[in-house]
């Protein structure tokens, strides 16, 4: 009981510290609430929404198709058509990937967009009505999948719009599966959460990038424009050692210039020190002809330290900080929940620090003493109360010991009493 009245304590506690208690003079309390903003009486009003979407269906038999849309074999079946929508349009790109009046099976590839927007379109419509109104919009899941099917929608009803990004979104019908699969939802949540300490590696990977790409730009934006570029060729002889220059052409595969094509302008060597980071078929186009130029000291210089900073330093940096922000989301995780596991424990068990002290008067309450004071004295109150317990057991033990051993003499002595006066047998 002490316990329960120490958390209910505590808890109006902090309720008066979330609403700003002030104490006055003659020790009252007087609440001071601040007025609310715009966004956060929007923000209200929203969760309510939300809430009563929750608790109030809004249609009729919309809580049973909220069940059968949410039911484990639904949603396997959804699955199941998500991975053979993409299947068979990963097929129709291997087998059949010329333009569209000009493809082989152009009516199979039709018939099957038509019943897999016809499908989506019909699991959106339940997904929709089950969660009918702020509840489906609220999750942004919901929102991408309205925008695929909607692009579907307009497929299937043979409508050009024009634009090719939406015809590319027919790809992305794939990524409806993460939110049905447990593990892969888990990672995507993860990645957005780790974004904005990702984002901090990535501004300054970018401002190491724009440094570098503009010293290139000023050290060999002109390299090798007049065609040709000299490189040095040492032989040895045996007994000395003869240095030639050789010409050689500094045109590339397109005509232009080595310099200009690969660092004549900012976003030209930015894209160049892209490709140097990666670490793929870079070194014979991008830094041997610098390497083997007029300078070839900053060369070295110049392609060590970028691989250094940007290539082993950074790109790991960017993969610790990743891990980092996913591993502390699943830890705070545990944390809460193990902390929660504890403390009902402690509740449960009774050790709750803190027990009832005494009345207040002046303010009418029951003052609690702070939790961490008294936790060695209730811990040898407690152990002295079990001895005396103990003590007690034992002393019990004893009496009925006696009591049984006297109840043997009574019979004793009223059984001879019986066979030499004939006298009345005693009661005991």
């Amino acid at each position: 009981m002490a316990a329960a009245m120490w958390a209910i304590n505590q808890r109006e506690k902090k309720r008066k510290e979330s609403v700003g208690v002030e104490s006055s003079p003659g020790g009252s309390d007087q609440p001071v609430r601040r007025q609310k903003t715009f966004r956060e009486k929007q923000r209200t009003w929203r969760h309510n929404l939300w809430e009563k979407d929750k608790s109030h269906s809004w249609c009729p038999k919309q809580q049973q198709v909220y069940d059968f849309y949410q039911s484990t074999h639904t949603q396997i079946f959804v699955a199941v058509l998500i991975g053979a929508n993409f299947l068979v349009n990963v097929i129709q790109k291997e087998i059949d990937p010329y333009p569209e009046e000009y493809r082989r099976y152009r009516q199979l590839w039709q018939d099957l967009e038509d019943a897999f927007n016809v499908i989506f379109l019909i699991e959106l419509i339940l997904n929709w009505y089950g969660k009918w109104f702020f509840s489906f919009w609220n999750d942004g899941w919901n929102i991408f999948d309205f925008i695929i099917v909607t692009n579907g929608c307009l497929n299937l009803m043979r409508i050009e719009t024009g634009v090719s990004f939406l015809r590319m979104l027919r790809a992305f019908r794939v990524f409806r599966l993460l939110k049905r699969v447990k593990s892969l939802n888990k990672i995507v949540v993860s990645l957005g959460k780790a974004v904005p300490g990702v984002s901090n590696a990535f501004v300054i990977m970018i401002i190491l990038m724009a440094i570098y790409a503009m010293i290139a730009v000023d050290t060999y934006g002109e390299f090798g424009q007049d065609g040709t570029y000299t490189v040095p060729q040492i032989f040895w002889n045996g007994t000395q050692e003869h240095i030639t220059n050789v010409s050689v052409s500094s045109i590339t595969a397109r005509g232009n210039s080595y310099g200009y094509e690969y660092y004549g302008s900012f976003s030209r060597a930015m894209y160049t020190l892209f490709q140097v980071m990666t670490g793929e078929s870079w070194a014979e186009a991008v830094a041997r002809p610098v390497v083997f130029g007029e300078d070839p000291a900053f060369a070295y210089f110049f392609f060590y330290s970028f691989i250094i900073l940007m290539q082993i330093v950074m790109v790991n940096v960017v993969v610790a900080v990743l891990l980092e922000k996913m591993v502390e989301d699943d830890g705070s995780k545990d944390e809460e929940a193990a902390g929660g596991v504890e403390s009902m424990e402690t509740l449960a068990s009774g050790e709750q620090s803190g027990a009832p002290d005494q009345w207040d008067c002046a303010t009418g309450t029951r003052q609690y003493p702070e939790p961490s004071t008294d936790v060695a004295e209730l811990s040898r109150e407690l152990a002295r109360v079990r001895d005396d317990v103990a003590t007690v057991r034992t002393d019990l033990a004893d009496m009925k010991q006696m009591h049984a051993t006297l109840a043997n003499a009574i019979d004793s002595l009223t059984a001879q009493l019986k066979r030499s006066g004939g006298l009345m047998p005693l009661e005991a």
